[in-house]
């Protein structure tokens, strides 16, 4: 299990800390108190059974970092001492870190549930202008939150700035978390004492998110600042072969785009990329690639200047201009993802499927996440939680996690999957390899309230083959268990086609390797034939099928 960590950074809360660590101690974590204090809230926190750490006097930050480096525990979670952060929040930022595999977890008052309700009018619509402001840079709802919790390890290779107020945005720009969940916390007011924030750290932390800006987008800067060079060129030869040479505009815009591309292209492999230009294997050819890919992005630079100066009447200049900074954005997405990008993910990969479906494609992410929502929705059908789980053919999958369960046993034949798994040591969860015998076998999985086969049995040789584990799913459910499958629908056209395209754009996916390709009548049939009873299905954008069953 995973060891955690409360830390908590003080100055002068005497009037308030007892109160707080009453109900922190409960919970059975170490809290550690860095203090700056000159009154007595060291002591009173020692005498609570916290453990006490004299600060460094260099603000808040450094406070912070100074507890994280103190602490051994595995898990980190930072909160304030003045009352703010309520300790009934605790468990829900810990709990998608402890029992689903979170890499950071910030306590949101912006998201659903999320309140401040004390708060004057005046306060909460600055406060909620700026966060919405920086949300546009961090992409989370509470950029200013100081109520997180994060794995310890996502910080291995990041050096803090000890300076700022603000580490969670340290925590969330230079450490490498990938799985990043809000939850909703109410914010009190301060116990006692008075807060110590002021102008002069309020510009700190702002020319600090400057930096962290430029240090999380650094390579894009680098990338439309190449973009203005190119635009020189751009602009020069466009006004040059329209207004001197006599070309209609549309075809200058073609040429000089190509220029601008190759100068663009050249500055780039060598600056923009040069930390990953050995990804691009090929100098020439990854030339021809960035003209043919760049064609897309530029492609609507073109439409939209055509539209802006025949349709809006623009001056064909700022109507390049303007459609040069939507094409930007698109260019760099794809330069960076098919010609310095690394290589896709691979089935193969221990991580495939936690990394799908936390950072994969927009498409992928999306497929992933609706399936989990049907499965979860049918497994914590009636009661609000799945009860006891066994997952066949689990992976590196993080869908089942989410669902509300007593305890958890997932089976892979993958064993690099099932060690990715374990090493995130999650609280009521067990990963094992082996397959259908194993799970045969295995007294540790009797009487389960829900199986889950997700994705797995059109991979099966043949319908024997399906049935046997059907089978096997029905002896290691309780009377009235369910067992939830779901697998391609090959029973429409959409599915068939999407089982194709599949095949085709993700090549180092599963899809070569579905073997049984069931509709919903032949699916139901085979686990009727085992015992089953069917209960209920969906159908999410007709390519896939989620059944319901029940023993």
């Amino acid at each position: 299990m995973l060891t955690v960590s409360i830390i908590i950074p003080t100055r002068n809360e005497g009037g308030s800390i007892k109160s707080l660590l009453s109900q922190i101690i409960s919970f059975g974590y170490e809290v550690i108190i860095v203090d700056d204090s000159d009154d007595n809230t060291a002591e009173i926190a020692e005498s609570c059974g916290a453990r006490v750490i004299k600060g460094q006097r260099m603000g808040l930050g450094q406070a912070i970092i100074d507890g994280i480096n103190a602490s051994t525990s595995k898990v980190m979670l930072n909160m304030d001492g003045d009352g703010s952060h309520l300790p009934q929040d605790i468990p829900k930022l810990l709990k998608p870190i402890l029992e689903q595999g979170y890499d950071m977890v910030i306590g949101s008052r912006y998201c659903k549930d999320g309140d401040f309700s004390n708060w004057a009018l005046n306060r909460k619509v600055k406060s909620i202008i700026g966060v919405k402001l920086m949300q546009l840079v961090t992409g989370v709802k509470d950029s200013n939150s100081g109520f997180f919790a994060f794995r310890k390890e996502i910080i291995k290779d990041a050096k803090l700035n000890g300076k700022t107020w603000k580490i969670m945005l340290e925590v969330l720009f230079k450490g490498k978390p990938l799985a990043v969940k809000e939850v909703p916390i109410t914010f009190a007011d301060r116990i006692a004492g008075e807060s110590k924030r002021s102008i002069k750290q309020v510009f700190k932390d702002a020319v600090n998110l400057v930096k962290l800006t430029c240090i999380k987008y650094g390579r894009f800067i680098n990338f439309a600042l190449v973009g203005g060079v190119g635009a020189i060129w751009y602009f020069t030869i466009l006004y040059f072969l329209t207004e001197y040479v006599d070309i209609w505009y549309g075809l200058s815009a073609i040429i000089a785009t190509f220029f601008a591309l190759t100068n663009n292209y050249i500055i780039n492999h060598h600056w923009t990329f040069r930390h990953v230009k050995h990804q691009n294997k090929s100098f020439f050819r990854g030339w021809l690639k960035y003209i043919a890919n760049s064609a897309i992005g530029d492609g609507v630079d073109w439409a939209s200047l055509i539209f802006m100066t025949e349709i809006l009447g623009i001056w064909y200049m700022l109507s390049a201009f303007i459609a040069s900074g939507f094409a930007c954005i698109i260019k760099y997405s794809i330069a960076s993802k098919f010609i310095w990008g690394k290589k896709g993910k691979s089935a193969k990969d221990a991580d495939y499927e936690w990394y799908a479906y936390f950072k994969g494609l927009l498409w992928q992410k999306r497929w992933k996440r609706l399936l989990a929502k049907i499965v979860k929705e049918f497994a914590e059908y009636p009661s609000g939680s799945a009860g006891r789980i066994l997952e066949c053919g689990s992976g590196s999958s993080p869908s089942a996690l989410m669902i509300n369960h007593d305890d958890y046993i997932g089976y892979d034949i993958n064993n690099d999957k099932v060690r990715f798994m374990n090493s995130k040591e999650l609280n009521n969860c067990h990963f094992i390899t082996g397959g259908f015998d194993r799970i045969r076998d295995d007294v540790l999985n009797e009487s389960q309230d829900t199986v889950l086969f997700v994705e797995v049995i059109e991979h099966l040789s043949d319908v024997n083959e399906a049935g046997k584990a059907v089978s096997i799913f029905y002896e290691k459910l309780r009377q009235g268990g369910k067992l939830i499958v779901a697998t391609p629908n090959f029973g429409g056209f959409f599915g068939k086609t999407m089982d194709k395209l599949y095949g085709i754009f993700q090549k180092n996916a599963y899809a070569e390797e579905h073997q049984l390709k069931f509709d919903l009548n032949t699916l139901v049939s085979l686990c009727n034939r085992c015992g089953f009873k069917f209960k209920d299905y969906r159908i999410p954008s007709g390519a896939d099928m989620v059944c319901l069953f029940e023993k």
